[in-house]
């Protein structure tokens, strides 16, 4: 990655401090996104192979994510806000709601859930096709 590349990434990355503790959050790694699509496996395709496709009706952002959020219990949540943080799940278990609101709201304006929601449900498909 070449100096522009890092200075443009770096501008994109909206921070927050939690704790005195300051997370800067950008697009999505791909290994957050795997992580993310992995987690969503085992949430939405039961043992059987059955697909439950996610809600694809949101008109924004934060209804996909709501979409995502409202099928996890609370320790897939904390799971979850440790892998958008990349933070130990200990400390993401003390994040208050309001502060988890915040993530989401800065997850949303950083990444296009639209589009990994809609890729979930192909992949989710296929999978079901060939089982």
């Amino acid at each position: 990655m070449n100096e522009l590349e890092t200075i443009l990434e770096e501008q994109e990355k909206k921070s927050i401090t939690i704790s005195d503790r300051k997370f800067e959050i950008g697009k999505l790694s791909i290994k957050q996104v795997l992580s993310l699509i992995k987690k969503l496996g085992k949430i939405f395709i039961n043992s059987s192979g059955k697909v439950k496709a996610i809600s694809k009706d949101g008109k924004t952002n934060f209804d996909d994510v709501v979409a995502i959020v409202e099928a996890l219990d609370e320790n897939e949540v904390i799971e979850l806000l440790g892998m958008l943080l990349n933070a130990d799940v200990e400390f993401c278990s003390t994040i208050s709601f309001e502060d988890t609101i915040e993530i989401i709201a800065i997850v949303c304006e950083q990444n296009d859930f639209k589009k990994i929601i809609k890729n979930f449900n192909r992949v989710a498909e296929a999978t079901k096709k060939s089982n």
